[in-house]
């Protein structure tokens, strides 16, 4: 009977070990599934503050272009302004000869007659 009981002793130390191994394997599981679902959950905020940096990027892209492309515009303009004061008529020699001749009709309190300006 000793035998038999000191079997069963055995066997049942035995249990309690597997049981306890058990467990820690079941808290070490727990415990990495843990870990790796706040691992995702970070892994996923990453994910959406780069998708919101493209868009902001995109947005900051296409203002550039705008602005590039006003910016093009602006210089046309400014490039046919420069255009329209070079073939102004003032510098045609016919123009000058009447500007001329209407300044000799001037008076000097006339200030706010615009061809006395000129």
């Amino acid at each position: 009977m000793h035998g038999i009981q000191g079997s069963s002793e055995q066997v049942s130390a035995g249990s309690n070990q597997l049981a306890v191994s058990a467990q820690d394997i079941a808290e070490g599981a727990t415990s990495q599934a843990a870990a790796v679902e706040e691992l995702v959950a970070t892994v996923e905020e990453v994910t959406n503050q780069v998708l919101e940096n493209t868009k902001s990027t995109d947005i900051v892209h296409d203002k550039a272009k705008q602005v590039g492309i006003e910016a093009a515009n602006s210089q046309q303009k400014m490039d046919e302004l420069v255009d329209a004061m070079k073939k102004n008529r003032y510098h045609d020699p016919e123009y000058r000869e009447d500007h001329r001749r209407y300044r000799e009709y001037c008076i000097p309190d006339q200030s706010a007659v615009f061809e006395c300006f000129h």
